[in-house]
């Protein structure tokens, strides 16, 4: 015996014009304010890594400096967060190179940021005859500072 398909009534085809265009609009917004939102905190998260790596650039530069490497590796391990995977700062002065890894070994990829170390030029002035005895040059790059971030983190 073949089955008779039922017919919808008219209420219930206005319900599904209705529902349709709605559900299809909800679903594609809910899409792109979730690619949105996921896109952003990858920014947030590339800006807050560009951020420690200036901090550790400004806090670094006298280590840099004298070459005391006991003071880099600690400014560094004040810096780790738990998107960060490496932290590795080159000193162009001596050619040395101090870096501090995280104890998570992790297999995909990360993104290097890295930021030149600046030596700042102080002007000085004599306060007897107010003539200056240094002029400021153009910053000195003394070295870089470059972190790995995890992107997924």
């Amino acid at each position: 015996m073949l089955l008779k398909l039922k017919k919808n009534t008219l209420f219930q085809q206005i319900l599904i014009a209705g529902i349709t265009p709605a559900l299809l609009i909800f679903f594609s917004l809910f899409t792109y304010s979730l690619v949105t939102r996921l896109n952003d905190a990858a920014l947030s998260q590339k800006e807050i890594a560009k951020r420690i790596a200036e901090n550790i650039a400004a806090s670094s530069e006298l280590a840099i400096i004298s070459g005391n490497n006991t003071q880099l590796k600690e400014i560094m391990r004040s810096a780790v967060a738990k998107d960060i995977t490496a932290i590795t700062v080159s000193n162009a002065i001596n050619g040395s190179t101090v870096s501090l890894k995280s104890s998570e070994s992790i297999s995909d990829p990360i993104e290097v940021i890295s930021v030149p170390i600046y030596q700042s030029n102080i002007e000085i002035n004599d306060s007897i005859t107010g003539n200056t005895q240094n002029k400021p040059e153009e910053n000195n790059i003394i070295g870089t500072v470059s972190i790995g971030n995890h992107p997924d983190k």
